[in-house]
């Protein structure tokens, strides 16, 4: 229940004008506070599932999405070169930090490869 409500504050906020500002966000905010205190209040939010929808953003957290969607770690070696930078999100001065932002890139896909190899 958390999930669904969470994603549906996200959908609402990503899609609405007033971002999480929209009234529907606060009311989605209030059940998920509910829902977190079920345990010790027993009392628990009633989400109407009948609005589901499939939402697909059109800001930069589906960019952000669809990019890791497409990239997939390869077993072998960790190759920088196939990832493609959109520009809507290079800013200027980027060039300064691109080779500590490979290391850490390694650093991490290594990480995460260890963890995939270990929990399956």
């Amino acid at each position: 229940l958390l999930g669904l409500i969470a994603y549906a504050h996200l959908a609402h906020a990503d899609s609405s004008i007033s971002r999480a500002h929209d009234p529907k966000c606060y009311k989605l905010a209030k059940l998920h506070s509910e829902a977190v205190d079920f345990l010790k209040t027993g009392k628990l939010p009633s989400l109407d599932y009948s609005h589901k929808v499939s939402y697909q953003s059109k800001g930069v957290l589906n960019k952000l999405f669809q990019q890791v969607k497409k990239f997939s770690i390869d077993t072998g070696s960790h190759t920088i070169s196939s990832i493609v930078i959109d520009p809507d999100l290079v800013i200027d001065g980027h060039e300064k930090y691109l080779e500590e932002a490979k290391t850490l890139l390694n650093s991490y896909n290594e990480d995460l490869q260890r963890m995939m190899h270990h929990y399956g």
